[in-house]
Parts: structure tokens; C-alpha cells; sequence
């Protein structure tokens, strides 16, 4: 008898602790799984640490602009007073759009921050032609000069970087003149 009464003992210890497993092991594991997800995405995303950290960043910009033209070398001629001016162009000459001699930003970085928010006809480079004519009305009594180059703009750029803390820093700034289209220019004097 002694034999059957340790084994039905040790069966009943075996219930009775897989019961209480069976009801707090299912509850320590339902804790454990609600909590799990709150840690996890803390310790993943780390912005969550830090509320405020933004992306670092470069970029440039154009912060103003106005027209101007720059003229061909050896293609302007001047007329009057009162009449007609017509001029035939003499030679081919490549213009190239300038930037500042420090400048931190390479020509196609301004090229193409132009031809996104002053024209779209903004190039790197212009190429004036040979043999081609135009003519202007003076007006009389007074005098006026043909040039024949690229239309362009003048332009103050800058160059920013985005901070972690989401506030941005001048890295740079300077100027440029971008090329926008071969042409002539009439200006009267």
C-alpha cells in the first residue's frame, strides 16, 4: 500500500503544480506580451528617444535673382544717332554660367536650383552662332547698342544644412550668373 500512495501523492503534487502553472503561467506570459511591445518600440525607433531629431540634410537654394545679359566677346555694336542698326554676328563662342570662386556648391547643383525657381531654360552652358542678323529701329536723335550673348540671371544662392535638433545652418553663400538662352539684347543709350 505504501507503493500506491507515494505515486497517487506525487500525481496530485503534479496536478495540483501544474494547475497553478496552468492558470499563472498563461497571466505571467500575458504580462510579459503587453509590455514586450511598448519596449521593443522604444528601443527601435529611435526617434522615440529623441522627439525632436530631424534628418541631416544639405541642400541649396536661391535666394534672389534679376535679369541681366552677358554679352558675347567682340559681338556688340552701337548705332545711331536715329536710323536702323542691322548687324550680322561674326563668330561662335561658347558661355559659360559663373559662380562665385568660393563657392561650396558645384555648377550643376546651381544650374539646376535655377531652372527649378527662376526658369526652366536655365543651362550651364550657351553657344552663340555665326552669320546670324538682326536689325532694331533707333529711335531719332539718339543712339543704341545691339549685343548678342545669352539672356541670364544674376542670382545670390545659399547652402543650408539640417541640424538633428530640426533648425537648419548657413553653411555658405554667393553669387552666379546663370545662362538662360542664346538671343540679342537692344539697349538704348
Amino acid at each position: 500500500m505504501l507503493n500506491r500512495t507515494i505515486p497517487e501523492a506525487k500525481l496530485l503534487y503534479r496536478i495540483s503544480t501544474s494547475w497553478r502553472l496552468g492558470v499563472l503561467l498563461p497571466a505571467a506570459v500575458a504580462a510579459l506580451t503587453l509590455a514586450a511591445p511598448a519596449a521593443s518600440a522604444a528601443t527601435s525607433d529611435p526617434s522615440a528617444a529623441r522627439p525632436n531629431m530631424c534628418p541631416a540634410e544639405t541642400w541649396s537654394q536661391i535666394d534672389s535673382h534679376s535679369n541681366t545679359f552677358v554679352t558675347a566677346p567682340g559681338e556688340s555694336w552701337t548705332g545711331g544717332p536715329g536710323g536702323n542698326l542691322s548687324v550680322t554676328t561674326n563668330r561662335s563662342t561658347t558661355l559659360e554660367t559663373t559662380i562665385s570662386a568660393s563657392a561650396t556648391i558645384s555648377l550643376d547643383e546651381l544650374v539646376a536650383d535655377a531652372s527649378a525657381t527662376v526658369s526652366a531654360s536655365a543651362t550651364k552652358s550657351d553657344t552663340t552662332s555665326i552669320n546670324v542678323t538682326y536689325s532694331h529701329e533707333i529711335p531719332a536723335g539718339t543712339y543704341g547698342t545691339i549685343n548678342y550673348g545669352s539672356y541670364a540671371f544674376y542670382v545670390h544662392w545659399s547652402q543650408w544644412r539640417q541640424n538633428g535638433n530640426c533648425t537648419s545652418t548657413e553653411l555658405a553663400s554667393g553669387t552666379g550668373k546663370v545662362l538662360a538662352g542664346v538671343g540679342f539684347q537692344y539697349v538704348q543709350d
